[in-house]
């Protein structure tokens, strides 16, 4: 266990980031067989930021419950970033090893609360997000490229018909308002944006 959170930004802070690489080190680049390394971060980037903030080209891949998560923030601006979902999951779930609610607003994955470990569904609901914008007002994504290649290192969802075998949900917007969204893509999931519109 490496890392309970690998980047926040408070309520009162603002920032331009270009060029960053939030990654959980779980594979070793360097060797030719891209050895799998046990090793787990619970979050990746958090920011509460009231803006204005400006993300551009960055990536965050590989924590357990969520990559990229905006709660409480506004005026942010978010281009080219990307995010993967960790490759072990859904041999762990996306609730251990570390407990979930000792962040704020940390995803419960309450909609999972009946799906045990083995259980059909499990192994694509217990997943972590891509991205979390909860509580939020006044944010721009511009370019985003969220994937889930994998379930338990095994890449065969990836290449279904579709390719969206790995994961339910990658995007979760719930209790925000004025977010504007543009060119998404993605690769491995059923639902791309939750919680769903009513018509």
């Amino acid at each position: 266990m490496a890392a309970s959170l690998l980047f926040h930004m408070t309520p009162l802070s603002s920032a331009y980031l270009e060029n960053m690489w939030f990654w959980v080190a779980d594979h070793d680049i360097d060797s030719a067989g891209q050895d799998m390394i046990d090793v787990f971060a619970g979050r990746s980037v958090l920011i509460e930021s009231k803006g204005p903030t400006w993300v551009h080209s960055a990536s965050s891949e590989h924590a357990q419950m969520y990559q990229w998560q905006l709660t409480g923030a506004e005026n942010i601006y978010l281009g080219h970033i990307q995010s993967e979902t960790p490759y072990y999951q859904a041999g762990i779930k996306a609730t251990e090893p570390y407990p979930t609610e000792q962040f704020v607003n940390d995803p419960t994955f309450s909609y999972c609360s009946n799906l045990n470990s083995g259980s059909t569904g499990a192994d694509t609901c217990l997943k972590s997000w891509a991205l979390r914008i909860i509580n939020s007002t006044e944010v721009y994504v511009y370019g985003g490229g969220f994937y889930s290649f994998f379930k338990n290192y095994v890449d065969a969802c990836a290449k279904t018909a579709g390719g969206d075998q790995c994961q339910d949900k990658l995007v979760d917007v719930s209790r925000s308002q004025r977010i504007w969204v543009y060119n998404i893509w993605t690769i491995g999931a059923t639902e791309l944006i939750s919680p769903r519109l009513k018509r």
